[in-house]
């Protein structure tokens, strides 16, 4: 789910099998169901997920969608312009604000797009499974061996020191902070129930 940065009761959500995208304009209560498609659009699909972020000004909403083509609209989803293809297998995209650099992880590893979206190369082998920009422009990039960093648009990563990351489940961008949501070991505890079993007294 991705919420506009500038109104906070607008947001698109993609889902997958079927693959859609959705857009909500009253805070998640009801949902509009998108149309992503362009003139010459392909009548077949690989069927991969589609992936979707919105750019700062709240308007412009990039999706890779099934056949890996990189979609852009710039009216928050009423029309769509084709830019790069072959981004197979997308599952995470992310924006610079501060420029016109976009960032694809695909099955190929980490694309990046200098000229917003009509060309891609690729900066860093496959293994990612998220990653976010901030407000400064530094990259994070979480993979299977932890969370990263980068200053250099994804020429190198540096890591962070917390260690292994276990089944990392999101990576996103609030404001100027970075948060990422996994698993942590598990610490065993002592929790007293009431006689009925019904009330926790302590644990």
């Amino acid at each position: 789910v991705t919420v506009s940065p500038i109104n906070h009761l607008i947001a698109y959500a993609t889902t997958g099998g079927p693959n859609g995208i959705f857009k909500s304009t009253d805070a998640g209560n009801t949902w509009t169901a998108l149309n992503p498609q362009y003139p010459g659009e392909s009548a077949n699909s690989f069927g991969y997920s589609f992936v979707a972020t919105l750019a700062a000004n709240g308007t412009d909403l990039y999706l890779v969608d099934a056949d890996g083509n990189l979609l852009k609209s710039p009216d928050g989803g009423s029309s769509w312009q084709p830019l790069a293809s072959q981004l197979y297998g997308a599952h995470a995209i992310a924006l610079d604000p501060n420029t016109s650099e976009i960032y694809v992880a695909d099955y190929y590893g980490l694309q990046r797009s200098a000229d917003g979206g009509l060309t891609f190369a690729t900066t860093l082998l496959a293994g990612l499974q998220r990653v976010v920009v901030d407000a400064t422009g530094i990259e994070y990039a979480a993979m299977f061996t932890g969370i990263y960093f980068s200053t250099d648009a994804g020429k190198t990563l540096q890591p962070f020191p917390q260690g292994t990351v276990q089944n990392l489940h999101t990576l996103t961008v609030l404001g100027d902070q970075v948060y990422a949501g996994f698993d942590t070991q598990a610490v065993p505890f002592v929790m007293k129930l009431d006689p009925t079993g019904t009330q926790i007294l302590y644990s």
